[in-house]
């Protein structure tokens, strides 16, 4: 990028009418469906980001839904249950 070019960009970033103008773009490319907004969460254990979709509901976290994906979690309880039952 020259410097013209960002200079333009910083000057279009600090004028308060311009993050208005782009929220209001997005809005409606939304509302029209050119674009598709995916909520996605992290994973710990498989360290992947995933659509929230594939976390089962979990009341008591924050965002309502469990820390580790499905197939994370159900590798987590089997070998938990596993352990406590004494096979391993």
């Amino acid at each position: 990028m020259t410097k013209d070019k960002l200079e333009q960009l910083r000057r279009q970033i600090n004028d308060p009418g311009y993050m208005d103008r782009a929220v209001n773009v997005l809005a409606d490319n939304i509302v029209n469906g050119l674009v598709e907004l995916r909520v996605t969460k992290y994973c710990k254990r498989c360290n992947t980001y995933k659509e929230e979709d594939a976390f089962a509901n979990n009341c008591k976290a924050k965002d309502g839904k469990n820390y580790y994906c499905r197939p994370c979690q159900s590798e987590l309880m089997r070998i938990y249950q596993e352990r406590k039952r004494g096979k391993l």
